[in-house]
Parts: structure tokens; C-alpha cells; sequence
């Protein structure tokens, strides 16, 4: 096999390794999609938030024996001002075969009986 066909097979061999292992990421644009999946895939959903104002993203409805959130959702800051947003970033994995309705809300947690500021849905089919 000649050098040059070799340095081909193993840049085309990277690629196609570090194209798995990179989670497709969701963002605001994406909701109310309906996914397809495969059991062990990793996914993010990144929405944009100021934790500043009260509002908070928390994870509302999962069945996590489809897909589970893992660890807790990350926030980083958007600036260096205070009082900046910035964006959550939730971690989840597929575990078995089914369908669920991925439900995330943007409200403030200790206010009872008021309707979350936004929600973000996406509905996950694993097989």
C-alpha cells in the first residue's frame, strides 16, 4: 500500500471516530422536533438564560427509562458584565427503545401557580 493511501485511510479513519463522539447539539430553534435515536447516543440541549433575573431552566417532564439527563445542568456566562446571560447546557444519553417527550421550562421555581416564561419540548424516539 503506497504512503499517500495510507495517510488517507487514517485521516478518513479520525474522521469518521471523532465525528461519533461528538454530541449533536439542540438548541431554541429546534423545539417541538421530533428525533430519532439510537439506544447509547448523547445529545445537548443548550438554551439561553439569565439566572440573574430568578428564571431558571429545570428539566420537567423525561421518561428516564427512554432517555436520561445526565449529571446537572451547566450554566455558563455569556460576558464578563454582571448581569449578563448566558446559556444551560443539559446532557442526556438514550438508555433503551421507546418514545418520550423531552420537557424543559424556563420559570422561577419558587412561584407557584405561574405559567413558566417559555418551554422547550422535543419528542425522542428510540429504536
Amino acid at each position: 500500500m503506497s504512503r499517500g493511501l495510507k495517510v488517507t485511510l487514517l485521516f478518513f479513519t479520525l474522521f469518521l471516530m471523532l465525528s461519533g463522539c461528538k454530541p449533536t447539539t439542540y438548541r431554541r430553534e429546534d423545539e417541538g422536533r421530533k428525533l430519532s435515536m439510537h439506544p447509547g447516543q448523547s445529545f445537548l440541549v443548550v438554551l439561553d438564560g439569565n439566572p440573574t433575573t430568578g428564571y431558571t431552566w429545570e428539566l420537567k417532564s423525561l421518561n428516564e427509562s427512554v432517555v436520561k439527563l445526565e449529571g446537572m445542568p451547566e450554566y455558563s456566562s455569556g460576558g464578563s458584565q454582571a448581569g449578563a446571560g448566558g446559556s444551560y447546557v443539559f446532557r442526556f444519553r438514550t438508555v433503551a427503545a421507546g418514545e418520550t417527550d423531552l420537557v424543559l421550562v424556563y420559570h422561577r421555581p419558587w412561584e407557584e401557580g405561574v405559567e413558566p416564561l417559555e418551554t422547550f419540548r422535543l419528542t425522542i424516539e428510540v429504536n
